[in-house]
């Protein structure tokens, strides 16, 4: 009897911690179209850097470099944004492996960079993607804002 008590705590136990990591792992994919993002002004470029909310990898995050100074830090399901001066930058993010964007700023123009993690047996390494402003757009809406 008593190691059919034992059994039954320790499925109990198993069965809690499952929906307790499912619970901490559902994110939203919802997009609201009511989430007033920010514009660029004339005379900057205005960059978002998202990530968008994965299972897979989701406890890491990295600094975003930009021309080797942190501007913030990109963390699963978040965006943060950063006005610049016209220009080229380098972008870059930085696990145990590194990943670069060089990228041309316009003043008056929004870019979206889509940040995320690769999985490897040995390491986690973070991939930079500039993409439109549709895709990019709606993405971030999906994301919470994170100031980071």
């Amino acid at each position: 009897m008593g190691s059919t008590s034992m059994i039954k705590s320790r499925v109990l136990l198993v069965v809690s911690i499952s929906l307790m990591l499912i619970g901490c792992a559902t994110t939203s994919t919802t997009v609201s179209e009511n989430i007033k993002l920010p514009t660029p002004n004339e005379d900057q470029g205005l960059m978002f850097f998202y990530r968008p909310a994965k299972m897979y990898a989701a406890v890491v995050s990295y600094d975003m470099n930009l021309n080797n100074q942190v501007i913030g830090k990109v963390k699963n399901g978040k965006y943060f944004y950063q006005y610049v001066d016209p220009g080229s930058y380098t972008l870059t993010a930085e696990t145990r492996d590194k990943e670069s964007l060089t990228l041309e700023v316009e003043a008056g123009k929004t870019y979206y960079i889509r940040c995320s993690i690769k999985q490897t047996m040995m390491s986690n390494i973070p991939t930079l993607k500039l993409v439109d402003e549709s895709t990019g757009s709606s993405a971030v809406k999906r994301c919470k804002y994170y100031a980071g």
